[in-house]
């Protein structure tokens, strides 16, 4: 009970009084001869470090103690008598009356022995003494010690004699044995396998006795039985046909194969060189063999025996590659021959071009110059009569279309037109390079 005790002080909460404190730890003795009972909100607040309280009560009655405590300290109780029910609270109720809001922990006093109340938090609580007994004086201490962590249980290995909180951490020793159900000397006890289990062999128990059901050879726990021929550990096959059939009829024909019986199956034929299931058979030629390499055969017209055979053109009877193509090509059929060239101007920008034209035959036609006009070194056209006019025409004269209104230089000093009927030879003109024009322009006769 005081371990749980214990443990529920730690919860306490951190309160504060309207009380006013003692400020020396002096003990403090108040018999009277009949004690006056008070409510908890009436209760002296003493600041104890130690504290030696007395009293007197009689049977069934009750006094209230307050006390502060102001810092985290391990608290203890001792009374010299037993049998009193005491109550600890963090507050009174709103009426103040003789019951506290917030009960912390409950114990009964017995007499000189020491109770542990732990740890207490720093607050203000309040102490219900009430006296189950007949008329008594008594006394009790309060003793305030420091925190000491550790294990109490005197059990533990890690046992620690000066700690008086326990914070868990009690180490106890295991207890060796068998720790496997299965073994015979099973420990339900033991928390430690101590390697001393004795298992049994499967289907018996810790005596030696089988207990599971013997098979037909007596092998316990044995899975051997009688089949359908009175075999133990039989399979039925040494009295079943060739399709499990217990004393079936099916048997295996010259082919391999499971016939008769419940099969429904009937037995392999013999082919015309009496092999059962044999693959020989008479050809056209009349010929019984299974080999088809050395028999006739039908040519590519279906003929047995025929020799008409498929050409390179895949033409059965045909004479091949007959057809003479335009350009003396040999081929199958004459939509094989590639089509035959056709002459003409090939360039669309040509005013002359012709579109089926495969070959260039050098007519393409890119100018139309007006009457006794014809195109100049640079496709431009020019008069006729510019030619041997005695002037140079190498780009030094103008000249305006009639039909196109266009005006342009001329030049006429090229090989083509004799270099201008050999006026820029007089004039030691540099035939391969136009002069700039002059914008001359010199009239058209």
């Amino acid at each position: 009970m005081f371990k749980n005790i214990f443990k529920l002080t730690v919860l306490m909460m951190i309160m504060t009084f309207g009380f006013q404190a003692c400020d020396d730890d002096s003990s403090i003795t108040g018999v009277v001869d009949e004690p006056v009972l008070i409510g908890c909100g009436g209760a002296d607040l003493y600041d104890w470090s130690s504290l030696n309280y007395s009293d007197i009560l009689g049977p069934d009655e009750t006094t209230w103690v307050a006390f502060e405590v102001d810092s985290l300290r391990y608290y203890s109780v001792l009374f010299n008598t037993g049998g009193f029910e005491c109550d600890i609270y963090d507050k009174c109720n709103t009426d103040n009356t003789e019951v506290g809001d917030t009960l912390l922990m409950s114990f009964i006093s017995v007499e000189n022995q020491v109770l542990a109340l732990g740890p207490v938090n720093p607050g203000d609580y309040l102490i219900s003494m009430h006296n189950t007994r007949n008329r008594a004086e008594f006394n009790f201490t309060i003793i305030v010690s420091d925190i000491v962590y550790g294990c109490t249980d005197s059990d533990a290995e890690n046992y620690d004699i000066d700690a008086n909180y326990d914070i868990g951490t009690c180490v106890y020793p295991l207890i060796p044995g068998c720790i496997d159900e299965l073994a015979c000397n099973y420990n339900p006890l033991a928390e430690e396998d101590d390697g001393s289990c004795v298992l049994v062999e499967n289907n018996y128990d810790c005596d030696g006795n089988c207990v599971v059901d013997l098979d037909c050879n007596g092998q316990c726990g044995g899975t051997s039985v009688i089949d359908q021929c009175n075999i133990c550990g039989g399979d039925n096959s040494s009295c079943s046909d060739c399709v499990g059939v217990v004393d079936g009829n099916a048997y295996t024909d010259g082919c391999g194969d499971c016939v008769g019986g419940s099969t429904g199956i009937p037995a392999c034929a013999n082919d015309c060189a009496g092999t059962p299931g044999g693959n020989a058979q008479f050809d056209n030629c009349g010929v019984c063999d299974d080999d088809v390499t050395n028999n006739c055969v039908p040519d590519c017209f279906g003929q047995w025996g025929g020799t008409s055979v498929v050409d390179s053109c895949g033409q059965c009877g045909g004479n091949g590659e007959d057809h003479e193509c335009w350009n003396g090509d040999l081929v199958c059929f004459p939509n094989e021959c590639s089509a035959p060239p056709i002459s003409g101007c090939t360039d669309p920008e040509a005013i002359n071009y012709n579109p089926t034209a495969t070959v260039d035959d050098e007519t393409c036609d890119y100018q139309v110059c007006p009457q006794d006009w014809i195109p100049d070194c640079n496709g431009n056209c020019a008069p006729t009569n510019w030619i041997g006019d005695n002037f140079c025409d190498d780009g030094g004269y103008s000249v305006t279309n009639p039909d196109t209104g266009e005006t342009y230089t001329v030049y006429l000093n090229c090989a083509e037109f004799n270099n201008d009927g050999g006026d820029c030879d007089t004039l030691e003109r540099n035939n391969s390079t136009p002069p700039v024009s002059s914008e001359k322009i010199k009239t058209v006769r």
